[in-house]
């Protein structure tokens, strides 16, 4: 069983997720019907897989997080799953 303090935390995932899968969706039916501009990104002649940006995106997070781990505090051992108690 959960804490109960979490719900608010799990709703906010699934409203998240929901309006984002909703988006996409969205997006792209309009582009499947010429409605919208597609998102196309090519490079001299090259189409560039959406699934790129993800992995740049992701790359350039984690190095920045590792770049500026040095900077920051110790965690100081947080481990919210010892919190809970049965």
């Amino acid at each position: 069983m959960l804490p109960t303090n979490t719900r608010p935390l799990a709703r906010l995932a699934l409203l998240s997720f929901l309006l984002t899968f909703v988006a996409a969706r969205v997006v792209s039916f309009l582009m499947r019907g010429q409605r919208m501009a597609g998102f196309y990104l090519h490079v001299h002649g090259t189409h560039v897989h959406h699934l790129n940006y993800g992995i740049f995106l992701l790359a350039g997070v984690l190095g920045a997080a590792l770049a500026l781990a040095s900077f920051a505090p110790p965690l100081q051992h947080w481990w919210p799953w010892k919190r809970v108690q049965a």
